[in-house]
């Protein structure tokens, strides 16, 4: 029973692998079909007036569920994940918080007949808000999206440009986006769409990956008082490494250091424009994730 089990679970990560494959022009090296991540920064350190040590830590779990269409070589692609903030200030200069996001990313990826050339949008709505509150309520909803054009320079190079639009508790927020695939060598890659993350990539050997990443983020919650929200910023500068202890599965462990970390409160923008910054102190932090992974290359 469990043998026929693996059998087709097996088929039909054999099947979306096929599909995707296709795709790897538009896309990183690799697909992560489930994975669930850590991520912890302790309060170390000193502060002073203008940088307070917090602690904080970050839970995701997500899923890429592509659908591809044989004829057209077109694909729905639906992303679904959930992830948890847990923010504390060891001196109570603050007060604790606990956030929570929900969200059903649901894309189109457009491929042009005999061109180099294809176009991805998406759209993302999500709830965001503090633990507690009604994760029903309109009051915490969001909507966004993105669209990115994909430019095939070569076999091993392509160039991404697009723009991503959410609108967040704060107001709307616009951002260009610039992104790049590039297959540098049989070992290495460099892969990613800024100001999302940028991910440089080298194989040490068939089990062992190891490389650099940056990454921003920009995200507001709701408070359970529903006038007021919560902004991180939280940009990080790291280095990696990839374990698969088998063929599909890799654990990731990444270490690095926040840059220009900045948590704010206010008032939403569709009650007033105040705000206050809580001056978080820049800190190490360590990534630990789980993900069953299909490589392209």
């Amino acid at each position: 029973m469990k043998t026929n089990i693996k059998k087709k679970l097996r088929f039909i990560c054999f099947i979306i692998a096929i599909a995707m494959m296709k795709q790897t022009a538009n896309s990183q090296p690799y697909l992560d079909l489930f994975n669930s991540r850590y991520s912890y920064s302790p309060n170390t350190g000193s502060g002073s007036e203008t940088n307070v040590p917090v602690k904080m830590q970050y839970f995701n779990f997500s899923a890429n569920l592509p659908i591809r269409f044989k004829k057209s070589g077109d694909a729905i692609l639906i992303n679904p994940f959930v992830e948890t903030w847990m923010i504390h200030w060891p001196g109570k200069e603050y007060e604790d918080r606990c956030l929570r996001g929900y969200a059903l990313p649901i894309g189109y990826l457009k491929n042009f007949n005999h061109s180099r050339f294809s176009l991805l949008g998406m759209v993302i709505p999500r709830i965001n808000m503090e633990k507690y509150s009604d994760v029903g309520h309109l009051d915490f909803f969001q909507f966004g999206g993105f669209l990115l054009g994909s430019f095939k320079v070569n076999d091993k190079l392509v160039l991404k440009a697009g723009g991503y639009y959410n609108k967040e508790f704060f107001g709307p927020l616009f951002i260009p986006l610039l992104g790049v695939d590039w297959k540098i060598s049989d070992k290495e890659n460099l892969f990613g769409t800024l100001p999302n993350q940028l991910v440089y990539e080298r194989k040490l050997n068939s089990k062992l990956y190891a490389g650099a990443i940056t990454r921003f983020i920009t995200n507001s919650y709701g408070m359970i008082y529903k006038d007021e929200y919560l902004r991180i910023d939280e940009n990080q500068l790291g280095v990696f490494a990839d374990f698969y202890p088998a063929k599909k599965l890799v654990i990731n462990l990444e270490f690095g250091h926040s840059i220009l970390r900045k948590l704010r409160e206010g008032l939403r923008s569709d009650v007033g424009t105040s705000s206050i910054n809580l001056d978080p102190k820049d800190n190490f932090y360590m990534k630990l994730s789980l993900a069953y992974r299909i490589r392209f290359r």
